[in-house]
């Protein structure tokens, strides 16, 4: 499985590669790892979903011109132990059909209007969140324990 986040929270664009078996993330405090977890949650979680903040926009933005978005996508990609009941479970978001197949789903989300006039609004007090780091791999590592 594959995770991409941009602009979400500490991270511009970021791509976390999980591996088959168990994972655990391992890295300093606010190095991200809340962030990937809340990333999946956004996009997997069966119950109501929580619209982002303001707050959980990436910053500092380079472009203050034009209202942020942001976005998380999954890509699952099967293995050799994956059946064709498990191909139907992902069945509406396959972007592949031949072995491996691919499935991707996407999590898109963007300010509201009233939201986007105080984006757009150019102050002196914009808030700044906690500092990630540049790059998770720098920081976090995924174990694979078999």
């Amino acid at each position: 499985m594959q995770l991409r986040i941009r602009n979400y929270r500490c991270f511009a664009d970021e791509t976390v590669r999980f591996q088959p078996g168990v994972n655990v993330l391992l890295g300093e405090n606010n190095g991200g790892k809340t962030t990937v977890i809340n990333a999946l949650r956004l996009v997997l979680g069966q119950r109501a979903r929580q619209r982002p903040s303001f707050f959980d926009f990436h910053q500092p933005c380079t472009d203050w011109t034009a209202p942020p978005s942001l976005s998380i996508t999954i890509t699952f990609r099967s293995s050799d132990t994956d059946k064709v009941e498990d191909k139907a479970l992902v069945a509406t978001w396959l972007t592949k059909l031949d072995p491996p197949w691919e499935a991707q789903l996407t999590y898109v989300f963007a300010l509201d209007p009233d939201q986007q006039e105080d984006w757009l609004e150019p102050s002196a007090s914009r808030p700044n969140p906690p500092a990630c780091p540049e790059s998770f791999d720098k920081v976090a590592r995924i174990w694979r324990r078999s």
